[in-house]
């Protein structure tokens, strides 16, 4: 499994690839996972991934198509965590339908993408919920 980091994320990154603690999570990742930097993340689909799943901040977007279309993911079926609409014009649209969209329209190739639903905090990935401080706003 490969774990891509944003340009945000380069502690992060550090740590997986020094300790395999996720310092977010406060999480130990096994010795399956190899963290990447963002610079990577071609690199990191390399291996033969079969699915490609963005857990990204809904700002993050765009940066995950870039990256998308210079690693030219198209045979790869996206799943998004990320929630969230996009204005377009008068009217919204739906974070999976915009990276789709955009894809396509930057590569001319088709992008399968699916989402998941229901409420979704990024504590709760690794299959542990972990508390949250009570002076927390999300």
């Amino acid at each position: 499994m490969a774990l891509v980091g944003t340009h945000l994320d380069e502690a992060i990154i550090s740590s997986i690839e020094e300790t395999k603690l996720h310092p977010g999570l406060g999480v130990m990742l096994t010795s399956a996972v190899t963290a990447y930097r963002w610079r990577c993340f071609g690199q990191a689909l390399e291996g033969g991934a079969d699915l490609l799943i963005l857990c990204i901040s809904s700002g993050g977007v765009g940066w995950a198509i870039d990256r998308m279309v210079e690693a030219e993911a198209s045979v790869l079926p996206v799943v998004m965590i990320t929630k969230g609409l996009a204005p377009r014009g008068a009217s919204l649209e739906v974070l999976p339908r915009v990276v789709a969209k955009e894809f396509e329209k930057r590569t001319s190739r088709q992008l399968s993408v699916m989402a998941v639903g229901g409420p979704c905090i990024v504590r709760e990935l690794p299959g542990v919920r972990i508390p949250l401080p009570p002076d927390l706003a999300i």
